[in-house]
């Protein structure tokens, strides 16, 4: 059996039948939960439409009455995840006095949902929408060639079979930067880090999720890279052992904030992680800690926000001890229960 095997849970599992996704929605307790479909999009201003949207920067869009949340950037674009049993998910924009949602209808689990929205001070209109689904992969990954230029450049690699199982194998596949997710606790947790690690001809498990564009071709949504060298290396607990000195060790526990020091863009937030009496002192660099893009916060800001406001948050990632004993956040992931 394979690491990428022994770790398959933290990967979601593979799509459902329309049995199972019955059983969920009559609340069988046996039944196993459905697959998140990613919401990715871009909003436009209505009045501005015609000179590319502009100025769409900062809005907060959110999932109600679930947990995964993004900010626009200055192009408008956000990418959210949502998990229904009944097809239907209200998306919120706000932003100062702007406060408008969406209703969308016939969403599938396991899908990629690619959506555009026209918004205005009171209100919010669909105009474009598309969904691909997607399907679990793991393999080994073989480089092929890297396009473009950063930050928007795509990895091609061919996937080798890794096993017989029903995973998605032996295609190509792109890795495109910015928009794959790479998970946190893997062993490779940045683009740069897996297209070192492939030209140097060093062997990576590939396990994620991809969905098939219209020309054929496979994109990957999420990506965990796995090297043979965490095979076996880590203790009964699975953290506190330095097996891969490149990423740190493993981290996680409930947070408590300790202090905010420095100033934007450079500031540094220290927090308790609590592992069941473990206890972690990390420090989570403004520039320089990667934090997860699949957890609940995925910026320094919101991490400070929710903490600052007594909010359970949960935190994992990797972290390289320091002199004095408390520990450099290389990776976060936060996530939080309410």
């Amino acid at each position: 059996m394979t690491s990428a095997h022994r770790r398959r849970a933290l990967i979601p599992g593979l799509l459902l039948t329309s049995l199972l996704a019955l059983a969920a929605c009559d609340g069988d307790p046996t039944a196993p939960p459905l697959a998140p479909t990613v919401i990715q999009g871009q909003l436009q201003a209505a009045a501005a439409v015609g000179a590319g949207g502009t100025g769409m920067d900062g809005y907060l869009v959110s999932v109600e009455g679930g947990a995964s949340a993004d900010t626009t950037d200055a192009s408008g674009t956000f990418r959210v995840e949502a998990t229904s049993d009944d097809g239907r998910v209200r998306l919120r924009f706000r932003k100062g006095s702007t406060d408008v949602s969406i209703q969308l209808e016939g969403v599938e689990p396991g899908t990629v949902l690619t959506i555009t929205v026209n918004v205005s001070g009171s209100s919010a209109v669909l105009t474009g929408s598309g969904s691909s689904r997607t399907v679990e992969f793991d393999g080994i990954g073989r480089l092929l060639a890297v396009d473009g230029q950063a930050p928007a450049r795509t990895l091609r690699v061919h996937l080798d079979r890794d096993d017989d199982d029903d995973d998605l194998t032996d295609v190509d596949l792109e890795i495109v930067e910015g928009q794959t997710t790479i998970h946190v606790l893997g062993d490779l947790v940045t683009f740069d880090r897996i297209v070192e690690a492939l030209g140097a001809g060093v062997r990576v498990e590939m396990e994620g999720r991809a969905s098939r564009r219209e020309d054929g071709t496979w994109q990957a949504v999420s990506l965990k890279a796995e090297t043979d060298s965490d095979d076996d290396g880590n203790d009964d607990s699975g953290k506190g052992k330095d097996d891969n000195p490149g990423v740190g060790q493993e981290y996680d526990g409930d947070a408590r904030l300790i202090s905010v020091t420095g100033t934007a863009p450079e500031r540094v937030l220290r927090l308790e992680a609590n592992d069941k009496g473990r206890i972690w002192i990390v420090d989570v660099r403004e520039t320089g800690t990667t934090i997860a893009q699949d957890g609940d916060l995925r910026t320094f800001q919101r991490i400070v926000d929710a903490l600052t406001a007594g909010r359970p948050v949960k935190v994992e990632g990797r972290a390289t001890q320091q002199q004095d004993g408390t520990w450099m956040a290389s990776t976060l992931k936060a996530e939080t229960d309410d």
